[in-house]
Order: C-alpha cells, then sequence, then structure tokens
C-alpha cells in the first residue's frame, strides 16, 4: 500500500468536516453511508475515514448531532484509516455489535 505523507493526508481530508471524539478531541475526517441491498435485505454502513492513530476501537465520536462508537477500524499502513462505526443510544445495535 501506498504510504501518503503528511500533506497527502491533509489535502485529502480536507475534503471533510471536522467532528467531535467523545473527549473532546476534534477529529478531521470524512464521513461517508453506504446503503447495501442482498438478497431483499437492506443495510447501511456508516464509516469516518480520518489519519491512523486519532481514532481507537471502542471511542466515541459525534457527527451531524448523532453518537457512534467506533467498532472496527480498516487500517492498509497508509497512515488514513476506514472507522466503521455503530450508532449509539436507547435501542441502537448495529452490524459490528
Amino acid at each position: 500500500m501506498l504510504k501518503f505523507n503528511t500533506k497527502q493526508r491533509k489535502k485529502l481530508l480536507s475534503l471533510g468536516d471536522l467532528y467531535i471524539r467523545g473527549d473532546g478531541i476534534p477529529v478531521q475526517g470524512i464521513y461517508d453511508q453506504r446503503i447495501i441491498e442482498n438478497n431483499g435485505q437492506v443495510s447501511q454502513t456508516m464509516m469516518l475515514t480520518c489519519n491512523q492513530g486519532e481514532l481507537k476501537q471502542d471511542d466515541t465520536i459525534n457527527i451531524n448531532g448523532s453518537n457512534y462508537i467506533v467498532a472496527y477500524i480498516n487500517d492498509d499502513n497508509s497512515g488514513i484509516v476506514d472507522c466503521y462505526l455503530n450508532i449509539k443510544g436507547v435501542g441502537a445495535h448495529g452490524k459490528f455489535i
């Protein structure tokens, strides 16, 4: 995998927004939702792409007024990771729980 330098990572992530981690620390990232249909079953996958090391599994992050838990991190050692998210709150359930 191609390793991105700091300037490249900053430029890519500047396309996203600033989100707030549960401890109040801001995280620059790109939020994405994907709807997948398979044999009549519909599921939604939510993820945040950010710098490696800014989030870890079980961290909480607020995105657009909703709290999410980082459930899984896909790290290809490029310096940028995809953090798969579960919604947090009463009655919430997700793919990675």
